[in-house]
C-alpha cells in the first residue's frame, strides 16, 4: 500500500497481472496444443501400436522397449530424426526456462503438466482399444505401417 501511495506499485502491480495472464495462456496452449495434438493424436497411437508389436520374449528386446515404443531406436529414419530431435528441444526448453520470470515459469509448468495428463489419459484409452482400431494423424500409409517398421526380429510372429 505505501509503495502504491509513493507511484512504485501500481506498475508492479500491472506487470505482475501481464504475466499471470501470459502465463494462463501459456497453459492453455501448452494443454490443448501438445496435450491434445501433439500427444493425444499423434504420439500415443503410435506408442501403443509399436507397444502392441514388440516381442519381450529375451532380456534385450525387453531393455530396449520404451526406446522401441516411443520410436527412439528400431524406426525408420525420418521417425528417429523427429524422435531425438524433441528429446534435444525439449531439453534445451527447460534449460531456457531458467531465464524465464516466474509467473511465466510457472504458466508453463501448469501447461506441461496438464498436457501430461491428457497424454495419460489418451494412453489409457488407446490402450484399451485394439490397436488395428488406432490411426496415427497425419499418417497415410495404413496403420500396420508402424508395425511394419519395426525389425522383424523385435515384433511378435503372427501365428
Amino acid at each position: 500500500m505505501l509503495r502504491a501511495a509513493a507511484g512504485h506499485g501500481a506498475r508492479a502491480d500491472d506487470a505482475g497481472a501481464v504475466q499471470w495472464t501470459i502465463a494462463a495462456a501459456i497453459a492453455v496452449a501448452f494443454a490443448y496444443g501438445e496435450g491434445h495434438h501433439a500427444l493425444a493424436r499423434r504420439f500415443v497411437p503410435m506408442l501403443v501400436q509399436r507397444a502392441a508389436a514388440l516381442d519381450a520374449t529375451r532380456w534385450w528386446r525387453i531393455a530396449v522397449a520404451p526406446l522401441t515404443a516411443a520410436g527412439l531406436c528400431f524406426a525408420p529414419r525420418g521417425r528417429l530424426v523427429r524422435s531425438w530431435l524433441l528429446v534435444a528441444g525439449i531439453a534445451t526448453l527447460v534449460v531456457a526456462m531458467r531465464g524465464l520470470p516466474p509467473a511465466i515459469r510457472a504458466g508453463v509448468d501448469l501447461g506441461v503438466g496438464l498436457a501430461l495428463a491428457w497424454g495419460a489419459l489418451a494412453l489409457l484409452r488407446c490402450a484399451r482399444r485394439p490397436t488395428a482400431s488406432l490411426r496415427v494423424v497425419g499418417q497415410t500409409a495404413p496403420t500396420g505401417a508402424v508395425v511394419r517398421a519395426l525389425p522383424a526380429e523385435m515384433t511378435r510372429q503372427a501365428s
